[in-house]
């Protein structure tokens, strides 16, 4: 993934493994902090793919996410010194950078974006392995169902949220609570709505989708 031309992101070296276990990734993010470039650039591979989706699936533009990703990183970059790993988990803050990013390219671009026809070669791109069984987190990857697709659309921008938090990144209700900066009593009536509001647009379909427990 390429940022803009004019824009330059740290990048890691190829030869470099990225940090799976937990202790590799709070190393990494310490020397990050420190001002490793190569560390962030580390870190910038292993989250960028997460980040792009978070994009795509409100933008449906490809090139949009990924100029918008490529901001978040520039972005988290100039504010890595004030990074605390013990405040919130690093994809966290990502996401909530990523979160006021968007709303700040909402606010700058008030044209209602009309829902992308996706495309084999534009579906593969967000195409995720490790879906697992939930039929939720596979449709709104995979953005093959346009029915389930349509009404997500039609949710309010907090519904959107908590729903693509919950069930595509598979975050429990206290981490969405913190990115949101809500109780976790609120994200769960939240979700709670979104949900029922989900069953009433797809109708007799959404018998097709197990939505989850919306207590868990």
């Amino acid at each position: 993934m390429k940022g803009p031309k004019d824009q330059q992101l740290p990048t890691k070296l190829d030869n470099e493994a990225h940090p799976t276990r937990p202790d590799q990734i709070e190393r990494t993010i310490a020397a990050a902090v420190g001002g490793d470039v190569d560390a962030f650039g580390l870190l910038y591979s292993s989250y960028a793919d997460d980040i792009y989706r978070y994009f795509f699936y409100r933008v449906h533009l490809d090139t949009e996410a990924q100029d918008l990703t490529a901001q978040v990183f520039l972005n988290a970059w100039k504010a890595i010194g004030r990074y605390r790993q013990e405040n919130v988990p690093f994809l966290v803050w990502l996401y909530a950078i990523a979160r006021n990013l968007l709303l700040n390219h909402q606010r700058s671009n008030r044209r209602q974006a009309t829902l992308a026809t996706l495309g084999e070669g534009v579906a593969e791109q967000v195409a995720d392995h490790s879906e697992g069984a939930n039929p939720v987190q596979a449709m709104l990857r995979r953005a093959e169902n346009e029915e389930l697709v349509r009404a997500f659309e039609q949710l309010n921008e907090e519904q959107q949220q908590v729903i693509y938090y919950r069930f595509v990144e598979g975050w429990n209700h206290q981490e969405v609570a913190r990115v949101m900066r809500k109780s976790e009593g609120a994200i769960r009536a939240l979700q709670f709505r979104a949900l029922e509001n989900l069953r009433r647009l797809l109708g007799n379909r959404s018998e097709e989708v197990n939505f989850g427990d919306n207590h868990r």
